[in-house]
């Protein structure tokens, strides 16, 4: 009998946990291209799963789409058949805020396409004001940071010093947005970026590749003159943060090594070869090194890894990939994030010099990421192999024993 009123009292409580009132509050702001941000307010009256859709136009230009409670993120599922549609954990059983946050891959274009050295950019972007095919009120915002209203439809409702605001509107009246705007921020796309971080007996070594490094905003109207070029505006200063104690600075593009890069503080300047003008880009690659100290703790063979899990470069990543290469030998126990998790992340075996041992490789690719906006760390547990560094040196020992053979061999021979 008493199973029986325990188990009555979880069906009541399961089938009526559900969604009591819900409202989102939409922030757009521009860096210099768009970055969507949204508020959720929603009361339930038990722990239960929340879903939302985007409209087919928007599901097609996001990437990077994020939610987070308490600093944790939620996601459970993200469907994508023609419209995206997400399905969160609520962490609490009554008032649940938690914001979502996505970016704009596509819907921004340059108007007019072509531009002098003194003009702004300037950008038309069409978007919904309200970004949701869910049956919802929302009230939607646009930020003005680092950027001017040419032209804006429908008029906002309110315009304060800070930013523009409509609604609230219903969500299903897919009402259509048109902002034409102006930024002195370059807008700029990276085909690809690499970082692989090399963990050695005192140092880590880091080895980054960026590719396809574009100004992908309007392009310079007449002819190019170098000469008419003023001087301020010769280079384009590609700024990234570095570990503390970074030393060892290359930098190098595909037709060689650039010398006129220096270290401010914690942050690398790396001046292009040529002017990054719209439409031009350029790739490159850097290495430097750190002390491993700053990012291992250890306890006799276990090692605890945590490093931030970013490249702190400007622009939207279409292709990102993060790499952690552990000592030959070691062993992973286990792989977390702080905030996010990847399914996108593996731990391979790759091949090592003088060794028969194998290096661990913890792997993580994201597609469509802007590392500026994007903050997470990688901790990884694992434990050392004391043989594998033992018989590094004796292999080194006897091929330097064999080349030594060889040699005296060889003067043996030409003298006799």
């Amino acid at each position: 009998m008493k199973f029986c009123a325990i188990l009555l009292s979880f069906l009541i409580f399961t089938a009526t946990s559900r969604i009591v009132a819900s409202n989102v509050e939409v922030n757009l702001h521009f860096n210099p291209l768009p970055i969507r941000t949204m508020r959720f307010n929603v009361e339930t009256d038990g722990p239960t799963d929340f879903s939302f859709s985007l409209p087919l136009n928007e599901s097609t230009q996001i990437s990077q789409l994020t939610c987070v409670q308490h600093d944790k993120e939620i996601i459970k599922s993200v469907v994508t058949d023609s419209v995206v549609t997400v399905t969160v954990s609520l962490q609490d059983s009554n008032r649940n805020t938690f914001n979502c946050e996505y970016f704009h891959i596509t819907g921004v274009t340059n108007y007019p396409s072509e531009k002098t050295l003194n003009d702004d950019y300037k950008l038309l972007f069409t978007t919904h004001m309200c970004p949701l095919a869910t049956n919802m009120k929302c009230t939607s915002f646009i930020n003005k940071n680092n950027i001017y209203k040419i032209s804006l439809f429908p008029s906002p409702v309110s315009e304060g010093s800070q930013r523009f605001k409509y609604g609230p509107i219903e969500s299903t009246g897919f009402t259509y947005l048109v902002f034409h705007y102006k930024t002195q921020l370059t807008p700029i796309v990276i085909g690809s970026v690499k970082k692989v971080m090399t963990i050695e007996k005192e140092n880590v070594h880091v080895h980054m590749e960026i590719e396809d490094f574009k100004n992908t905003g309007a392009k310079l109207k007449g002819e190019f003159d170098r000469n008419a070029i003023p001087n301020e505006m010769t280079f384009y200063n590609i700024q990234i943060p570095v570990e503390k104690d970074a030393s060892d600075l290359e930098y190098r593009d595909t037709t060689g090594l650039i010398t006129t890069s220096e270290m401010y503080g914690h942050t690398l300047i790396l001046p292009t070869r040529y002017p990054l003008l719209g439409g031009w880009k350029t790739s490159f690659e850097v290495n430097y090194h750190f002390p491993l100290k700053n990012i291992i703790a250890t306890s006799g063979e276990k090692m605890r890894l945590l490093t931030p899990m970013k490249i702190e470069i400007e622009g939207i990543v279409k292709k990102g990939v993060f790499e952690v290469v552990l000592p030959e030998g070691s062993n992973v126990n286990t792989i977390s994030f702080i905030k996010r998790t990847f399914e996108n992340n593996t731990v391979e075996q790759q091949s090592a010099f003088a060794t028969i041992f194998k290096k661990t490789v913890v792997k993580m690719e994201m597609d469509g990421v802007d590392f500026k906006n994007f903050a997470d760390n990688l901790e990884v547990y694992y434990t050392v192999n004391p043989a594998a560094e033992q018989n590094k040196n004796i292999i080194v020992a006897c091929l330097a024993s064999s080349i030594i053979v060889v040699f005296l061999l060889y003067a043996k021979i030409i003298n006799n």
